[in-house]
């Protein structure tokens, strides 16, 4: 409260002009007088009070940083069915304390939804599951959804799996089949 009421002091000082006595040619006879608030201080903060107020949301918005979302991959496990074929099980994780996407967004119908993709080679083939997946909302500190592939193809090959949304940014995984 003392620090909301030095900075509206100090905006009110620095941001306001002393009214002053004019002559106006269409009332010669009356005392006309200029002054109040300059335009557009209360939308743009005068610049000798940035710093004072940088200083003071400096730390809030560090401690706000760290609390967005970020998406991880943890490969639970490969394993080799048959000849060529691989069941790939991976799990997306919200490593953030805040979820991918607020509940207020449901209603608005915006909500950028989490994407997991799988990027095959040209001599693989999907035997199950989906190349591209939509995650509606992945809760924070730890919320997962769990993914599993079977995969045709070459034992030391790789697979990519990507994850992630305008909220999260993306992380990208390569896999080795074996």
């Amino acid at each position: 409260m003392k620090f909301t009421l030095t900075v509206f002091t100090l905006v009110i000082i620095t941001s306001s002009v002393i009214a002053q006595p004019h002559t106006y040619p269409d009332y010669p006879d009356n005392k006309v007088e200029i002054g109040g608030f300059k335009p557009f201080v209360y939308t743009n903060p005068p610049r000798d009070s940035l710093v004072v107020m940088g200083r003071n949301f400096q730390t809030f918005m560090i401690k706000l940083s760290s609390w967005l979302p970020r998406t991880d991959i943890n490969v639970l496990k490969v394993k080799h069915l048959h000849d060529n074929v691989y069941r790939l099980s991976v799990v997306v994780q919200n490593q953030g304390y805040l979820s991918t996407n607020p509940q207020i967004g449901v209603p608005n119908k915006w909500c950028p939804k989490v994407k997991v993709s799988l990027e095959l080679k040209n001599n693989q083939t999907l035997a199950s599951g989906k190349v591209l997946n939509f995650i509606d909302i992945l809760q924070g500190s730890g919320g997962s959804k769990e993914f599993n592939w079977l995969i045709l193809g070459r034992k030391g090959e790789t697979v990519k799996i990507s994850a992630g949304s305008p909220m999260t940014g993306v992380i990208i995984k390569s896999i080795d089949l074996e």
